[in-house]
């Protein structure tokens, strides 16, 4: 009766360890999708299922060797164990140990994957915040040069007819320039 327990149990960790390594197929789909897509949220949508599953095969893993442990305590405890029960005990263990090397290195690989996937979000908000950075000082000099225009006080161009225009086309050579120097400069 223990033996049939036993290779029931035995089955039961060789289809787990078959489902363990079909998630492997689903980690490479995810790696694939993040290199021709760059990280997106159904991505990380993705990995957050990953790790969410990988927690319950972990949490379900624990629990199926701790009924091991219990069983080999009892086992060990009775002196007619016989040779058969004991070998399928030992592979039960290998099984269970093998599980538990592939669930950890997934774990690690896919909080690598999470690390590299918020890398990669916060240097894309970094080239965007450069990016509005560049435009608002760019644009901070048209700015102070249509406001002094519009004070309410004798300023060039005032009374000409083209005077609009002149400013404006000072205001956009003045813009270039300070664009120009900040590239060269490198600052941006």
């Amino acid at each position: 009766m223990e033996e049939v327990l036993l290779k029931i149990m035995q089955k039961h960790f060789y289809v787990m360890l078959n489902e363990l390594r079909g998630i492997k197929e689903k980690i490479d789909d995810l790696d694939s999708k993040i290199s021709t897509s760059g990280p997106r949220r159904p991505t990380f949508g993705d990995l957050l299922t990953l790790q969410k599953y990988m927690i319950a095969l972990s949490t379900t893993y624990g629990a199926n060797h701790k009924a091991l442990d219990f069983i080999k305590k009892n086992f060990t405890t009775i002196n007619d164990i016989d040779f058969t029960t004991k070998k399928i005990i030992d592979e039960i263990y290998d099984t269970s140990d093998t599980m538990d090397r592939i669930i950890l290195g997934y774990r690690q690989y896919l909080d690598d994957l999470e690390n590299m996937i918020n890398n990669m979000f916060s240097y894309q908000l970094n080239m965007i915040m450069k990016t509005l950075t560049e435009i608002s000082i760019i644009l901070t000099i048209p700015a102070i040069i249509f406001g002094f225009w519009g004070i309410n006080v004798d300023v060039p161009f005032e009374k000409s007819s083209y005077g609009f225009f002149a400013v404006l086309i000072i205001s956009v050579i003045l813009s270039l320039i300070c664009w120009f120097w900040l590239r060269r400069k490198k600052y941006l």
